[in-house]
């Protein structure tokens, strides 16, 4: 009975291993319907990553294509005026400052390769929100040869949920890239 007990236990040990070291290849969990993502890496062309101070009238948008080549936007917002900034969309030029940079393929393929681990594509477009002071939001949009993907919100990446975990890897891949941009 013994060896019967152990090996149960041994069993529940590497079950839950597989479940605490699966990473970014967990997916979240919930009501929502679930995307499909496919197999093999993802032909990413372009990563908007837009980010909001909290309680500041300042918003910092990058975007990054496949052309290795990216441009940052330092805007100061306008709490009156709401913009989608994701799509396109920004205050008149005397409300922002632009700069242009560029990537090593290395950054790149970095940012793509946990794009396709975090199942990123799959992941839901506002995350659930995180309470704290000046807490601030960050929004990511990954657009691929097939599809475009969104997801974000008020402390996106600073839950300890799965899609958050999935979020932050994504979220810290591309600030490692523009950090000294």
């Amino acid at each position: 009975m013994n060896k019967f007990k152990r090996a149960i236990a041994a069993g529940l040990l590497l079950a839950m291993s597989v479940f605490v070291f699966a990473g970014c290849s967990r997916t979240g969990q919930g009501s929502r319907e679930t995307k499909k993502q496919e197999r093999g890496p993802l032909d990413v062309k372009k990563v908007t990553y837009l980010v909001y101070s909290g309680d500041q009238p300042h918003v910092d948008l990058y975007i990054i294509s496949e052309d290795l080549k990216g441009t940052h936007y330092s805007i100061n917002d306008d709490f009156e005026k709401k913009y989608d900034y994701l799509e396109g969309e920004l205050p008149s030029e005397d409300q922002y400052k632009v700069s242009d940079f560029e990537v090593s393929e290395s950054e790149w393929n970095n940012i793509k390769l946990l794009v396709t681990r975090c199942g990123f594509m799959e992941l839901p477009e506002e995350l659930p929100p995180v309470e704290g002071d000046d807490i601030g939001s960050t929004y990511i949009k990954i657009e691929t040869s097939k599809a475009v993907n969104k997801s974000g919100g008020c402390g996106a990446g600073a839950g300890s949920e799965s899609e958050h975990v999935m979020f932050a890897r994504v979220r810290d891949a591309i600030s490692d890239v523009i950090r000294n941009k």
